[in-house]
């Protein structure tokens, strides 16, 4: 794994490079817009939020990069140095990634006024007439509250989002002299927000090409605006995003990946994946024992690893140790395959939700290698376990229903070279599938939607399609789905504890389930009124 510190242009594409080159990649931003730009790739792990330095040298504890990229906006000093000291702390490689500037000051016509911070730009409007356009950011924009004549002369350009907007209005700056946009804008765009604002003045950062400086001040330029520029903090050493992204390579996982005639990956034949990386009876009964054997593989052998696997070598440092992912299917005996209960019986020891450590040790017998079932699911402290355990070779991960439908077995794939493990993944049956069979139902037209943890309009996708099943969960119950739903054409069917004994499904118009009370893990299946079919064909 490597981590990436963003919320900026650069952050997005090295998270976007990390994406198509599939490099598992931890990516922190401050806002939910910017996470709201990051690809939905299972090789990312969004963290979104400011960080502390102490929550900060935890996050990156847990996760035991190979390396820190630093790709943070130059003027977020006080991030760079907590990124700087948490690398140091915990002796990790860490690359800062530098905006192409624009060559220094010198270059700026005599009509654009420096200054070093966003404090003196205020100090020194407040000797200034006409109104002001503020670029800066929205962090910095109660600074501007100082003139005495803000809430007539201020304008400034923010982020769209909610949480931005709110604190515009919370320190009194009218909606009227508030742009929410996102960038890149063009000299022709902004020229026309500063006439818009009626600015006799750009206040502006020096945030390099990619920002947009330049743009910035040709816009001025025509529409006779004078500019005040915050130079960047200081003059820093670091990498360019193209020498960042070559950083980042060796750690890609292309082998048996090919590009088809219209320039889109192909995914690579069974033979190429992770199942044929099984250690043989040559290599070495010591792999994984030692002093730093827990930490698992070192960020060296990592790389190693990675080149290995790109040309077609297996690498001899990976520890023959196994783990396996296995679909639980409706959480019985019953609704598991033969291979996933075998599994569990032989392992060493299995992971799990309760309710899947509750099975598992039902399963296993008194021949079982055994350690105590462990009631953990997610990455992190599943690996955190098994680097406290270097004698465990073998282990299950017993997930629900099925590890390709909403599971979290894309988490584990990206870590496990790092972690000297190898994979085996073993699927069940997924709640659509035993959904639809116990309706007796066809699914291979039926759209899939889920809110367990997740926001999605399903009332918007029952009014287009004539099948749509839904995974419900947390916060939203089937009920709550089901009130939503009031009023439309359609029939819906609640399920809960499928493939137990306790099963049971209520079907009805969506105003008669809302008044229900289901399980809070429940699937629905929404279908059309006969008639609405018809209109559809």
């Amino acid at each position: 794994m490597v981590i990436i510190f963003g919320g900026t242009s650069e952050g997005r594409k090295l998270a976007e490079f990390c994406a198509r080159r599939r490099i598992r990649a931890a990516v922190s931003v401050a806002t939910e817009y910017g996470a709201s730009l990051l690809p939905d790739s299972p090789w990312l792990e969004i963290h979104t939020g400011a960080m502390g330095r102490e929550e900060m040298e935890t996050w990156i504890g847990k996760r035991n990069p190979a390396v820190v990229l630093d790709a943070t906006h130059p003027y977020a000093a006080v991030v760079t140095e907590h990124i700087r000291q948490v690398c140091e702390t915990l002796r990790l490689p860490r690359v800062r990634v530098l905006r192409e500037g624009t060559g220094g000051n010198e270059h700026l016509p005599g009509t654009v006024k420096t200054v070093g911070t966003v404090s003196e730009a205020v100090s020194l409007l407040a000797h200034l007439s006409g109104n002001i356009l503020a670029v800066t950011g929205s962090k910095e924009l109660g600074e501007f509250t100082a003139l005495a004549d803000f809430k007539e002369r201020v304008f400034a350009r923010v982020l769209p989002s909610s949480s931005v907007l709110a604190a515009c209005e919370a320190l009194g700056f009218p909606g009227s002299h508030i742009f929410a946009m996102q960038g890149p804008f063009s000299v022709e765009m902004n020229a026309a927000m500063i006439r818009r604002a009626g600015a006799a003045w750009l206040v502006t950062k020096e945030a390099g090409n990619a920002g947009g400086f330049e743009e910035k001040l040709e816009a001025a330029a025509a529409a006779g605006a004078g500019v005040i520029v915050v130079g960047r903090p200081k003059q820093e050493k670091g990498v360019s995003l193209e020498e960042a992204e070559a950083v980042l390579e060796p750690f890609a996982d292309l082998k048996g990946w090919e590009m088809d005639s219209e320039g889109a990956e192909r995914p690579p034949e069974p033979s190429a994946d992770l199942k044929g990386w099984e250690m043989d009876s040559e290599l070495s009964g010591d792999q994984g024992k030692g002093e730093n054997a827990s930490r698992g593989l070192s960020s060296q052998d990592a790389l190693e690893c990675c080149q290995a696997r790109m040309s077609g070598e297996k690498p001899a440092n990976l520890p023959r140790r196994v783990l396996i992912l296995a679909g639980a299917g409706m959480g019985t005996a019953e609704t598991m395959t033969q291979e996933a209960i075998k599994a569990v019986r032989e392992c060493q020891v299995v992971f799990g939700a309760p309710r899947m450590v509750k099975l598992a040790e039902e399963l296993r017998t008194a021949n079982s290698p055994r350690y105590p079932s462990v009631s953990e699911y997610l990455p992190d402290p599943v690996f955190s376990w098994l680097r406290a355990h270097p004698d465990c070779e073998s282990a299950v991960v017993l997930m629900s229903g099925d590890t390709g439908f909403y599971s979290g077995a894309a988490g584990f794939a990206g870590r496990l070279e790092t972690e000297g493990w190898s994979l085996r993944i073993l699927p069940g049956i997924s709640s659509l599938s035993a959904m639809a069979a116990a309706l007796g139902k066809s699914w291979e037209d039926a759209v899939i939607a889920s809110r367990h943890g997740r926001e999605q309009n399903v009332r918007a996708l029952a009014e287009r399609h004539s099948k749509v099943f839904v995974l419900t969960g947390g916060a939203c119950r089937a009920e709550t789905v089901c009130g939503e739903l009031t009023g439309l054409p359609v029939s819906v069917s609640v399920g809960e504890n499928l493939g137990s004994p306790e099963e049971r499904i209520v079907t009805g118009r969506p105003e008669e389930l809302a008044g229900e009370r289901f399980a809070s893990l429940a699937v629905m299946w929404i279908e059309a009124d006969d008639s609405r079919k018809e209109e559809r064909r």
